[in-house]
């Protein structure tokens, strides 16, 4: 096992020595060798496979083995400001700068942030969620209820994601009074985009996981995503400045960012991670349409424990090469590209990868 630089001890040793014993977390570990010695470890599960691997490559972004009874005491110590049992584990200048959200938007130091309002309660609820490779996790907690719930799953990542939902609304809404709007419609005067301004904002947008689309209409710009959960007009009160309306009628903020030299054009939401970047539209200029790129053009699979786990589509389209429908945005060198959303797609050898994921070619 790798020794840290900084610690001089390994990761999953670090997180032994300096969280879980502290805490009381005797049934939590990173080290992939200790859990698969349990024999009342879980399984995990992936739809189409008879099984996983053990062992996930998910570390340092997760891969910590835990159990119900620890998220309860790992629950506690959020829920006391980085203490447990009255006692501090986390200095308490770390857990403001953890929860300071001090570079703006709603995505700090591994916790995202929702401003809530439940009657006349104005509620911050954090959390955060993740997995793959047969497991996942949802945390959430809101230090003024003293409230926090866990759902730990092994099976597909986005399934249970919004499991729970109801039930913690359910819980603040008895503590402070019904869910209601922070900011609805009626609180914001929006102006009537230009035409320019429709132009220029309208189209596709990507991001991690999220797809989103900005209409042009006779009555203005009309936002449309399932993955946000939003479809209904984009109000724009400045240039950069729009909202668009959630399912609870709750206004979100956008700030939009004009393109930059190779940096395509971009909408950040005031909630989570939720950025986007522009992909493409209906009024983009045609692209340099190389001719090399012939040999690029075509069907790949992307394989998973040895079974084709995703189809992928490398296409030429306006004059660019897209790869799934997200635009190869920039060739930094021949057969180098770089996606709307930031992604590396290498096709300038025999094994291509994009994502750092290899791609097989599929012969038509």
């Amino acid at each position: 096992m790798r020794r840290s630089p900084k610690t001089g001890i390994p990761y999953a040793e670090w997180l032994r020595r300096k969280l879980f014993e502290p805490l009381g977390m005797h049934d939590s570990t990173a080290d992939a060798a200790v859990n698969t010695t349990r024999r009342n470890r879980a399984v995990g599960h992936e739809k189409g496979y008879d099984s996983v691997p053990a062992v996930t490559p998910l570390v340092a972004s997760g891969g910590v083995y835990t159990s119900a009874r620890d998220m309860v005491r790992y629950a506690a110590f959020h829920l006391d400001g980085g203490r447990i049992d009255g006692k501090p584990v986390l200095a308490p200048a770390l857990w403001e700068a953890m929860h300071g959200f001090g570079l703006g938007g709603d995505y700090g130091l591994g916790v995202i942030r929702n401003e809530l309002r439940y009657g006349d309660t104005p509620v911050r609820v954090l959390s955060h969620k993740g997995g793959g490779f047969g497991f996942g996790c949802v945390f959430i907690y809101c230090p003024e209820a003293k409230l926090a719930w866990a759902a730990m799953f092994n099976r597909s990542v986005s399934a249970p994601y919004r499991f729970g939902r109801k039930l913690i609304d359910g819980l603040l809404a008895a503590r402070f009074g019904a869910k209601s709007p922070r900011l609805s419609a009626t609180d914001i005067a929006p102006i009537r985009p230009t035409a320019a301004l429709k132009q220029t904002v309208a189209g596709t947008y990507v991001g991690r996981n999220l797809t989103a689309t900005i209409h042009d209409t006779d009555d203005g710009l009309r936002f449309e995503s399932d993955a946000f959960e939003m479809h209904g007009p984009f109000l724009a009160v400045t240039p950069t400045a729009f909202f668009t309306a959630d399912a609870d009628h709750d206004l979100v903020a956008w700030t939009y960012t004009e393109a930059v030299g190779d940096l395509p054009a971009h909408l950040e939401c005031s909630e989570g991670e939720a950025g986007v970047d522009y992909n493409e539209g209906p009024h983009d200029p045609k692209g340099p349409d190389r001719a090399e790129w012939t040999k690029y053009a075509g069907k790949y699979q992307i394989y998973q424990w040895g079974k084709p786990s995703l189809d992928v589509l490398v296409e030429r389209r306006n004059g660019y090469l897209f790869i799934n429908g997200v635009k190869l945005l920039v060739e930094r060198e021949p057969g180098l590209f770089f996606t709307s959303d930031g992604e590396a797609v290498d096709l300038r050898t025999a094994v291509p990868t994009w994502r750092s994921l290899v791609l097989r070619r599929v012969n038509t």
